[in-house]
């Protein structure tokens, strides 16, 4: 028997304390091999996957507690790679199955959903989220950016969106964007896109033909019928389209999209031209009706890191979620993107029930830092610096040497626009002696 709706999902403390409740569908799943008792094609299979839908479009809810829909879909129909501990051995391996709630992705699905339709300040409040956005910027209709930590499944959970759209949004466009196609193809968000939408073929009530479009770039759910002799392309009509932005900005103007999402965007050339090409295709009439997600990591960063970090710091520019900036020191008056910091889903300062171990977390990557300073190589540290970053700017610091402090500084700059105080510049000359 599944659990009542009615359980509490968290303590008083702001502590998840059952997110079993979310993921029933997965977990019945992997004890039986399917996901309902209902007989194929009767009234009650019919209801259940009905029920399913509604889900995985507007969000389920367990007693005071909701997740997103998007969210919600991840967690119970996208498969993936996952870690899992071998209780006799203690070592970590590597098995295919659903994923695991986690604090931070509660965060991430709500800021995207946030971002695209928009919240009420009242149910925002609601959500006991660490992110702060401010009351103006939760009417909707804006892009997101986010920096985060290496290997922290964005791409998985971008993958679980565009397939997500593609079965509950009849006539709609995805586009899956990269500066290449390794981040497309070949184990990159494309191809776990199909994935996603191949199990939902074999394991679902959710089974769409692709017959007119069936290719590794582009996919359709339609059919062709022949009516009177003619042959009428038929069906649920939603795509996904992949596209590849190497030495083209303008490869998605002029097509209209429902959501566009775009990969690994520090290793874009030409990433600020190509993003203000591709804007136009979520707006009508000056309105905006889709989304752009646009994510990276630090240690990804190259040609286009000067761009997305233009970008995240200026969210509003761009018509993107502005977030509060309550990572980095001094900054808490300032905007920026959306930020997944190393502390939060770090695997082995979470518990069974996807809660961060923040303190314990960042004490762990302090201690790891300060390893890293005692080594021989700087570029070793900078780099780890980037992929496993404690403040916003550690994403977009260079992995050259300095003899600067360049998060000190940045923490200065912060300070000085708050408080906006005067700039007075003078030239002077610099001697490095004794470091």
């Amino acid at each position: 028997m599944k659990p009542s709706n009615s359980k509490r999902v968290r303590t008083r403390e702001g502590k998840w304390l059952d997110t079993s409740f979310f993921s029933e569908e997965a977990l019945f799943y992997e004890k039986h091999g399917y996901y309902t008792n209902e007989t194929w094609g009767s009234i009650g299979w019919r209801k259940y996957w009905q029920t399913q839908l509604d889900r995985c479009i507007n969000g389920y809810k367990v007693g005071h507690e909701k997740i997103t829909g998007h969210h919600y879909f991840y967690l119970n129909f996208t498969q993936l790679q996952r870690e899992v501990k071998d209780p006799k051995t203690n070592r970590v391996k590597k098995e295919r199955g659903f994923p695991y709630f986690r604090d931070g992705d509660y965060d991430f699905f709500w800021a995207f959903e946030i971002a695209h339709k928009g919240i009420s300040p009242k149910e925002f409040k609601k959500l006991k989220t660490f992110i702060q956005i401010p009351d103006d910027q939760l009417g909707g209709g804006k892009n997101l950016g986010v920096a985060k930590k290496r290997r922290s499944g964005y791409t998985m959970k971008a993958a679980a969106i565009a397939a997500n759209t593609y079965n509950t949004i009849r006539n709609s466009t995805v586009i899956v964007g990269a500066s290449d196609n390794k981040y497309l193809t070949k184990g990159g968000i494309m191809s776990h896109t199909l994935e996603n939408l191949n199990f939902l073929n074999m394991a679902t009530g959710w089974r769409k033909n692709r017959e007119e479009v069936k290719k590794k770039d582009h996919v359709k759910s339609s059919y062709f019928e022949i009516i009177d002799g003619v042959k009428v392309s038929k069906g649920y009509k939603s795509e996904i389209l992949a596209i590849s932005f190497n030495d083209n900005e303008d490869a998605a103007r002029g097509k209209e999209a429902d959501v566009i999402l775009l990969d690994e965007v520090g290793s874009f050339d030409n990433l600020m031209s190509s993003f203000l090409a591709t804007a136009p295709s979520v707006k009508s009439g000056g309105q905006q009706f889709g989304i752009i997600l646009y994510f990276g990591t630090g240690s990804k960063m190259e040609r286009g890191a000067v761009d997305f970090e233009k970008m995240f710091t200026d969210p509003l520019t761009y018509d993107s979620l502005a977030f509060n900036n309550i990572w980095d020191k001094d900054s808490s008056h300032t905007y920026c993107g959306f930020f997944h910091p190393a502390y939060i889903n770090k695997e082995e300062y979470t518990d069974s029930q996807g809660n961060s171990d923040i303190k314990g977390a960042l004490q762990s990557e302090i201690e790891i830092r300060e390893a890293k300073k005692q080594g021989k190589s700087s570029k070793a540290f900078f780099s780890h610096m980037m992929e496993y970053p404690i403040y916003t700017t550690d994403v977009f610091s260079s992995t050259q040497a300095s003899i600067f402090n360049v998060v000190r500084l940045r923490e200065r700059l912060n300070y000085v626009k708050r408080e906006d105080r005067q700039l007075l510049a003078e030239v002077v000359t610099l001697i490095e002696k004794d470091g």
